[in-house]
């Protein structure tokens, strides 16, 4: 008994302790989070050295050390994936194939303490199917906190980790990016099914598709991309109304679709879907796609936000633009509140047709990224209520600030704007003239940012 004594108060005896370990957890876990934004070792030279994860390799030191690493708010950042956990494959270290990542996370999340931690996070990042089949099998306990759910580059094995969507029971938000070199169709039904709660929907770079999201009731936000990479001799027809969340037409308001022109999407131009959608406010296009812009135009709602943004290498057809100042026409965009035009494809589009058309009465934002020639004719001074207008124009090569030449050509440019705005009871539009360009990275100059 004695010796059992002595022993026990030589183990407990502080000097015996390392100082390390005589530190609080709160220090510790400070530590630890210098340790995690230092210079990364596995950015080095070295050809032979297999690198981890600094969070594994501190629970590997001692049981101390795995508790206090467990719970720090490495695992709670917005952008964490589990596969950033792994080495990045490079020459002479093993790839990523060879580790058994799912085998290895399923040992991770054995530990109470970090599913603990876990069961905090409201959102997850999936880059790896390994990564999710793994947190599937193991995140029942940890994973009814989970609002927002994030799923790229996952291969052709995406089809079968959306039949286990279901393991997220509180899932509001989703976001799948779709690989595009795999050609992966999927199925819609799952997502509507098992996912009921969904309030913001995004699908990125879809192709193929059966299904609907019909059946979703909450929607408030869909944002659907499709792919670019049609091939010439594609032949099946996609339903554009299976995107539609039809039983969420009542609470949806925003709506954003990236639609190439050769889309081989069908379109109902007997029936129009947007009709029953009778809360959407917010309505983003990128690309054209003629039936698509036929259905905005002809829809009975009522728009108070629109953004087009057209960006590829064509400028605008005849029949683009025709069908653009149709849209920009329509009695859907009449009571608008915001309307931005941007893109490469409108730099040479005609502002001054539209104004002759709609007056924007409502209007009280407006952005136009392309030059305007002539101020007088674009209808500036019938909109009333506008606060805010943005818009481009071009008056030679800026080679210095102090140029006189320039500095007349930018006097009078204000005074074209003077004249609109001027008279108005009270200054309360901004206006921002802004020099044109033709390639993104060029820098553009502000010619005057005033208060009308």
């Amino acid at each position: 008994m004695k010796r059992c004594a002595r022993a026990k108060a030589k183990t407990h005896n502080p000097k015996s302790i390392g100082y390390i370990y005589r530190l609080p957890n709160e220090l510790l876990h400070l530590v630890f989070t210098f340790l995690f934004l230092s210079e990364d070792a596995s950015d080095s030279g070295s050809r032979t050295a297999i690198f981890g994860e600094r969070v594994l390799v501190l629970r590997w030191v001692c049981a101390w050390f795995r508790t206090i690493a467990s719970q720090h708010n490495r695992w709670l950042e917005d952008d964490f994936d589990f596969k950033d956990l792994f080495p990045p494959p490079k020459e002479k270290r093993l790839p990523h194939k060879l580790y058994i990542i799912a085998g290895y996370i399923i040992t991770l999340l054995d530990d109470r303490t970090l599913r603990s931690c876990l069961g905090q996070r409201s959102s997850w990042n999936f880059t790896s199917h390994q990564a999710f089949l793994a947190v599937e099998e193991r995140g029942s306990s940890f994973l009814c906190n989970t609002r927002r759910l994030r799923v790229k580059d996952v291969g052709y094995f995406l089809p079968l980790m959306m039949t286990k969507f279901g393991v997220f029971t509180n899932l509001t938000s989703i976001s799948i990016t779709i690989p595009t070199s795999d050609e992966v169709a999927i199925n819609l039904d799952p997502i509507a099914k098992l996912c009921p709660l969904l309030e913001d929907v995004a699908l990125y770079d879809l192709c193929t598709y059966r299904g609907s999201l019909e059946r979703l009731q909450h929607v408030t936000s869909l944002s659907v991309e499709m792919t670019n990479s049609w091939d010439d001799d594609w032949f099946e027809m996609l339903g554009f109304t299976d995107l539609l969340p039809v039983d969420s037409a009542s609470c949806l308001t925003r709506l954003s679709f990236r639609i190439q022109e050769y889309s081989p999407l069908q379109f109902k131009l007997q029936d129009n879907p947007f009709d029953s959608f009778v809360a959407l406010t917010d309505l983003t296009i990128h690309e054209f796609h003629p039936g698509l812009f036929q259905h905005i135009t002809t829809t009975k709602i009522s728009l108070l936000n629109l953004t087009i943004d057209l960006h590829y290498d064509d400028e605008l057809s005849d029949y683009s633009e025709a069908a653009l100042l149709r849209l920009l026409s329509a009695t859907s965009v009449k009571s608008l509140r915001a309307l931005t035009i941007t893109g490469e494809t409108v730099y040479y589009f005609d502002f001054s047709a539209v104004a002759a058309a709609t007056h924007f009465q409502y209007l009280e934002n407006l952005t136009l990224d392309f030059p305007i020639l002539d101020v007088s004719r674009c209808g500036f001074a019938e909109m009333k209520n506008l606060k805010f207008l943005s818009l481009w124009n071009y008056l030679g090569e800026w080679e210095d600030e102090e140029d006189p030449k320039m500095a007349e050509k930018i006097l009078e440019l204000r005074k074209s704007f003077e004249s609109v705005f001027g008279n108005r009871r009270q200054k309360s539009t901004r206006v921002i003239v802004q020099e044109t360009y033709l390639t993104s990275d060029t820098h553009r100059n502000v010619y005057f940012d005033l208060l009308f």
